[in-house]
């Protein structure tokens, strides 16, 4: 399976001033979105906030010079390894919309005749 993933930020958290920078991220709220390979009708959501943290004298962007890839670079590296969960937990959430696991079905003496 080789689903796809998007990443949507909704809101990103500044500081207004911080380590004499204007504007500094600190908080990104997040949707990831996983969409089947095989079926692009089905698709499945997971949403978050990630802190991020600015240390003074690391390269320092301005806001409005930030990147969308930047802000996916920045989540992925504080996330780690919890992206792979999280893509996962998107396929798992997929395939069982392609193939559930469960369902309700009526009583068989109520159940309509064929």
């Amino acid at each position: 399976m080789s689903n796809t993933y998007l990443w949507n930020f909704t809101q990103l958290g500044v500081y207004n001033q911080f380590a004499g920078q204007e504007q500094v991220v600190y908080m990104i709220h997040w949707t990831l979105t996983g969409t089947s390979d095989t079926d692009p009708t089905i698709s499945s959501q997971v949403y978050g906030s990630t802190n991020v943290t600015y240390a003074p004298g690391e390269p320092f962007t301005p806001y409005d010079n930030i990147s969308y890839d930047q802000v996916v670079q920045w989540v992925e590296t504080a996330l780690g390894d919890r992206v792979d969960e999280l893509r996962a937990a998107l396929d798992q959430q997929i395939q069982d919309v392609i193939n559930p696991p469960t369902a309700n079905l009526l009583p068989p003496w109520q159940a309509s005749p064929a």
